[in-house]
């Protein structure tokens, strides 16, 4: 009786949503929805309520170390100004990482969807990139735009201090130092994924 009290209890952990303590509501301004030949810009962003209860803290990775992107709730995004080229970006929060080998493309907007999986006792949480087409589709133009955009609070990066440790355990040297050729799990953005316009 207890075994199934305490699925029943993990269950609903999973599947209810809350909000992150160290994302605000970002307004989307003017400035933010043009991006000029020098910039590129990912826009993350968590759909769905399944896995709500554990937060998916994204973060790039530069130099053998993991910096902070944000956040993902259930029904966020984050918008994530950078420059064209070559990024490597992995996500913590459940019982695995997930690494995603990006290539930006200038002045474009890149999406991914951040899905959460069931695990054996939490989320495991996956990258999966839009194509141009599936970004500009009806359905995934509404899903995005149902997510509401968030933006990292001042004293984020304190906490992080502690998550970060987490994700570097579960990420390989190899990838920390950009090599991903025996990553077999991972996600990828093309150039040609990138669309001109921010949803």
């Amino acid at each position: 009786m207890q075994k199934l009290l305490f699925a029943f209890l993990a269950l609903c952990f999973f599947i209810t949503g809350c909000a992150s303590k160290q994302m605000q509501p970002a307004p989307i301004t003017p400035e933010a929805r043009v991006l000029n030949e020098g910039q590129s810009a990912v826009v993350f962003f968590r759909d769905t309520i399944i896995g709500g209860g554990i937060q998916a803290p994204v973060a790039e990775v530069k130099n053998g170390d993991i910096f902070l992107v944000g956040v993902l709730s259930a029904n966020t995004k984050i918008l994530h100004h950078t420059v064209p080229g070559k990024h490597l970006y992995i996500i913590g929060g459940g019982e695995s990482s997930n690494v995603l080998d990006a290539d930006l493309a200038p002045g474009k907007f890149h999406y991914v969807r951040v899905d959460p999986k069931m695990g054996f006792m939490l989320a495991r949480f996956k990258f999966e990139p839009l194509s141009a087409s599936e970004a500009l589709s009806e359905k995934e133009s509404k899903n995005i735009a149902s997510c509401e955009l968030m933006a990292l609070k001042p004293n984020s990066e304190l906490w992080f201090s502690d998550e970060r440790h987490a994700m570097l355990r579960r990420v390989s040297n190899a990838a920390l130092q950009g090599d991903l050729s025996g990553e077999k799990d991972k996600a990828v953005i093309l150039p040609a994924y990138g669309i001109d316009a921010l949803r």
